[in-house]
């Protein structure tokens, strides 16, 4: 009996001795664990708050992300300066030929004079004096070689104009005015830096390397300045220009409409339309210029009332022409 005693206290010993080795075992894992847990967290917090010190924050999900963006942007540009360029009048930065320039001034003018004449559109007299803007040179005297490119692009611009009011059979042209060369530095824009993606389309060349592939950024040199991007050209030029002539409604209109659609990305600043006399005639004033305002209007009987048309108040059949004064600006835009 006191050995079955024994035996079960050894046992029970070798039992309690074997939990709580399995419990330090396991108590020493989770310590562990924990441990491992812990410094990692620790890890993270600092990495995390090393990016949230970054500007902008480079992980790179978001540098992918911004890569993405930037092409993305680079196309919707390029597609919209294709889309703005397109029938655009652009100076030839390579042509600086004074006498070139003399040639087609008097081509161009010679033939805006005969078409004007074949359309019944009057210019103001003497016909051959007048310079469609160009009266400085007018005379003879040759611009300077570095002019010409934007002398000769206002000089297409103007015939195109010139052209619009032609075609919309105005009664004349009295006036046409360009932006004076010394008015401002230059009128042709300069040229961007090519970006990634290009400026005009999408890109073309070779990709970006991945992220894992960037070069490490370059360490500070201490006190040196932090490198500036370069700086860029304006993104467009304009140019101011004003068209004066006569002409009734439907011309106006038709005028109007010919530069809102025009290939080339023309805007209009100010429309200014006078009458020389009064809209609207009143009855009696019709009558007079009938022949019959000996009659009173109120004595007239049976054949005495004129005609209908004679009796017109108003209306296209007896509208004269009035004084319009148009400015604009055409613009170009940057591109490859």
């Amino acid at each position: 009996m006191k050995i079955t005693r024994d035996m079960l206290f050894a046992a029970g010993t070798v039992v309690a001795v074997a939990i709580a080795f399995v419990a330090a075992v396991l108590l020493f894992g989770g310590i562990s664990k924990f441990s491992s847990a812990e410094k990692k967290l620790k890890t993270s917090i600092k990495r995390l708050s090393q990016l949230y010190a970054e500007d902008p924050f480079p992980s790179d999900e978001n540098v992918e992300r911004e890569r993405q963006n930037e092409e993305r942007l680079n196309e919707w540009y390029g597609k919209l300066i294709t889309s703005l360029r397109e029938g655009e009048i652009a100076p030839d930065p390579a042509d600086k030929s004074p006498s070139r320039f003399m040639e087609l001034y008097g081509e161009t003018t010679s033939l805006l004079r005969k078409e004007a004449g074949e359309a019944g559109v009057d210019l103001p007299k003497p016909v051959e004096e007048f310079a469609f803007g160009f009266d400085k040179y007018h005379g003879g005297d040759q611009p300077p070689p570095d002019d010409v490119p934007t002398l000769t692009q206002q000089l297409k611009i103007i015939s195109m104009l010139c052209r619009f009011l032609i075609e919309e059979d105005v009664d004349s042209i009295t006036r046409i005015e360009r932006e004076a060369l010394d008015a401002k530095a230059t009128v042709m824009p300069r040229r961007a830096p090519r970006p990634r993606g290009g400026l005009v389309g999408p890109r073309t060349g070779p990709r970006r390397p991945s992220s894992s592939a960037r070069p490490k950024k370059p360490k500070s040199t201490g006190n040196a300045a932090p490198k500036k991007p370069a700086p860029i050209g304006p993104l467009y030029a304009k140019q101011h220009f004003v068209l004066e002539f006569k002409a009734r409604e439907r011309p106006v209109l038709g005028v109007l409409n010919r530069l809102a659609k025009n290939e080339a990305f023309t805007v209009v600043t100010s429309v200014t339309m006078t009458r020389p006399d009064e809209d609207i005639l009143t009855a009696e004033d019709t009558l007079r210029h009938a022949g019959v305002g000996s009659i009173p209007l109120a004595d007239m009987q049976g054949d005495d009332y004129p005609s209908s048309v004679e009796r017109m108040v108003c209306g296209a059949d007896i509208e004269k022409p009035m004084m319009v004064t148009i400015k604009l600006n055409v613009y170009n835009f940057v591109g490859e």
